[in-house]
């Protein structure tokens, strides 16, 4: 569900409070060594193996046999 049009001026102020937010330092602390690390969870063939199967297990669902 998309947000309307009207919401995203408001949505975007709270994403920005909540990434800036500093409130708690252990979690500041957390979010920041997250986002030095360079982590690659999904490799390319990995990543296309788990959309193939997807697409696959989707269009079984909407024609079923």
């Amino acid at each position: 569900m998309q947000p309307r049009s009207s919401d995203r001026p408001a949505l975007a102020q709270i994403q920005a409070e909540v990434i800036h937010c500093t409130r708690c330092p252990r979690l500041t602390r957390h979010r920041e060594q997250v986002a030095a690390q360079k982590v690659r969870r999904l490799t390319r063939p990995m990543f296309h193996a788990i959309f193939k199967k997807a697409r696959r297990l989707l269009s079984e669902k909407e024609n079923p046999a």
